[in-house]
Order: C-alpha cells, then sequence, then structure tokens
C-alpha cells in the first residue's frame, strides 16, 4: 500500500521478447555430375600393310580358283568322237594356261601356309602347310601334263585334217558321218603309230605296219559310221564301187594322216609328250593323294574340303590309268573337284 506523498512506483514494463526469425535452410549444394571418363579413341588403322596383304591374299585366292577352274582335262585331244578337234586343241591350250598359272600361286601359297605354321606350330598349321608344299610340285607335273596334252591335241588336228582332205577327195559323194568317222580313226591311228615309234627308239616314226593300221582303223569306222548299206554310205551306185571307193579313200586318208602325225609329233614337245606324259599323270595322282591326306590330318579343315580333295584323288587315279575312256572322264572328275574345293572348300 502507498503512502500519500510517496512516489508510486509502477513496475518497469517488460520489453517485448523479439521474435528471432527461423533461420532458412540453406539449399542443397546441387551435386556436381561426376566427370564421366572420355572413350579412347580406336587406334588408328593400318591401311598399309596390313589392307595391302589382305588385298593380295585375296587376290592370290581368285586368281588360284580361276586356274583351276580353266584347267580343262588334258588328254582329250579330240580322242572323242563327238569332239571337233580344233575344239579339243583350244580346250588343252586353255589347260595348259591354267596349269601354268597355277604353278606360281601355289608357290605363293605354300609359302604363306608355312610361314604361319612356323609361327604358330599345331596340328592345324602343320598339315596345312604340308598340303599347299605338296601341291608345287603337283602342279609343276600338271603344267608339263597340259603342255604335252596340247602338243598331241595339235598331232591329232594336223592327222585329222590331213585325213578329212584326202578321203574327201577320193570319195567326194561319201556321206558326212562316214567323212567324220574316217577322219577320226586315222588320227587316232596316226597318234598312236607316233607314240609308239617315239617310244621305241625308231628312225622312221611311222612305218608301213602303222600306215595299214591306220588304213584298216579307217575302213572299220566308215563301215560302222551307220547302219546303211556300203553303198549309200559311200554314195556310189553298186556294192562293189562302193568297196573300191573305200579302200582308195581309206589308203590315201592313212597315209595323209600319219604323214601330218609324224610331221608334227617331231617336235620336241611331242617327243617329251610321247615319252613322259603316262608317267606325269601317275606323280599327279601320287601328290594329289598326299595332299588328300594332309587334308585330313587337318582338324581344321571343311567337310567339302575333304571331300573334294578325295575325289580329286580318285580322279587322278583313275586319269593315270591312261584307259581312253576312264582316263578321261577322271581326269575331268579330278579337275572339277578340284575347283571346287578351291572355291568352297
Amino acid at each position: 500500500m502507498s503512502r500519500v506523498g510517496d512516489a508510486s512506483t509502477r513496475p518497469a514494463p517488460q520489453p517485448t521478447p523479439t521474435t528471432r526469425p527461423t533461420p532458412t535452410a540453406r539449399p542443397a549444394p546441387t551435386p556436381q555430375p561426376t566427370p564421366t571418363a572420355r572413350p579412347t579413341p580406336p587406334a588408328p588403322q593400318q591401311t598399309g600393310h596390313s589392307s595391302a596383304s589382305e588385298f593380295l591374299q585375296s587376290a592370290f585366292t581368285v586368281a588360284n580358283n580361276v586356274a583351276n577352274g580353266i584347267q580343262v582335262p588334258s588328254g582329250l585331244a579330240g580322242l572323242n568322237p563327238t569332239t571337233a578337234p580344233g575344239l579339243s586343241l583350244g580346250l588343252n591350250r586353255l589347260n595348259g594356261v591354267g596349269s601354268l598359272a597355277a604353278i606360281p600361286l601355289s608357290g605363293i601359297t605354300a609359302a604363306q601356309h608355312i610361314s604361319a605354321a612356323v609361327a604358330n606350330p599345331n596340328q592345324s598349321t602343320i598339315a596345312q602347310a604340308t598340303g599347299s608344299t605338296i601341291n608345287v610340285p603337283r602342279n609343276i607335273a600338271a603344267g608339263a601334263g597340259a603342255l604335252f596334252g596340247a602338243a598331241n591335241a595339235r598331232t591329232y588336228r594336223d592327222a585329222f585334217r590331213a585325213a578329212e582332205g584326202a578321203f574327201r577327195t577320193a570319195a567326194p559323194a561319201a556321206s558326212q558321218r562316214a567323212l567324220s568317222a574316217a577322219s577320226h580313226a586315222a588320227a587316232r591311228s596316226s597318234l598312236d603309230a607316233v607314240t609308239s615309234g617315239i617310244r621305241s627308239g625308231a628312225t622312221q616314226l611311222v612305218n608301213s605296219n602303222g600306215v595299214r593300221a591306220a588304213e584298216s582303223a579307217i575302213s572299220s569306222a566308215v563301215r560302222s559310221s551307220s547302219d546303211d548299206a556300203i553303198r549309200t554310205i559311200m554314195g556310189t551306185g553298186t556294192r562293189a564301187a562302193a568297196r573300191a571307193e573305200l579302200r582308195t579313200a581309206a589308203a590315201g586318208a592313212a597315209r595323209a594322216a600319219t604323214s601330218a602325225a609324224a610331221h608334227s609329233g617331231a617336235s620336241a614337245l611331242g617327243r617329251a609328250a610321247a615319252r613322259f606324259a603316262p608317267g606325269v599323270n601317275v606323280a599327279v595322282a601320287a601328290m594329289d593323294v598326299g595332299i588328300f591326306a594332309a587334308t585330313m590330318a587337318n582338324p581344321e579343315s571343311s567337310t567339302t574340303a575333304r571331300v573334294t580333295s578325295g575325289i580329286t584323288a580318285l580322279g587322278s587315279i583313275a586319269a593315270a590309268t591312261n584307259i581312253p575312256v576312264l582316263s578321261q572322264a577322271g581326269a575331268a572328275v579330278s579337275v572339277v573337284s578340284s575347283f571346287v574345293g578351291g572355291l568352297f572348300g
């Protein structure tokens, strides 16, 4: 209670407490993206040596396949009565081109495979190198055989043309079938006579026995060329006249054919063909068997390569028999199989 006259004491006003501002939350710092590693640039392509090597390898493969593809079986040489001698000569020359071209190509391939086998020796590379190495002398022998085949084809063609002209002159009315049969028989017999003469070392390649054999072969071929009567075949009025004309025509064609064959076969290549062609076929067959064995020993060789190399070997063996039909058929099978194997094997 306050007295009168006393100053009234009022309680001092309390200061109003100021509200502290609520501190605003600081924004969370934006996370910086983790820098990604820059991709390593690819190593520059070596366009020089490697590309050139790949191109050359591809070119060698294609060239080798082409060379194998144009190897027409040597030994046809017009021996098939339905084959024109000029066509046979052309095919045998083409065979020679393909066979000779295959020699350096096979050498390059063998060198590449040998290098691969030295760098990484294993069963596959060693077998591949072995087969490629055998293929080099094989192609050399095949090239020689192709040249011999072309030489025989030329001798056959020359004898055929000579016989054809002589027979046509002596029997102008004979049928075309009779003329063709006579000319083929004369050429075939003359080539056989020249080959026998060269192998025996005779000074005169075709003697009188050879001429008579050709004359007999011509007469038989003309009579067998048709089921018609001989006077119809020869185009004469009577049988007696036909027989007389056939004897004259056969004798003239035989002399002309054997003379032309002796002249053509007397060259160095012709003599070599007569002496060595059978041996060359045997050598090629033996090496084809070796290539087949190397292909089978390669665990990475394809089924196509194994099949075609086996067929090639069998064809070469058949060609080495020198049996007229079997030999040519075997050579044809061997060449086709070799080409297919090179292209797809």
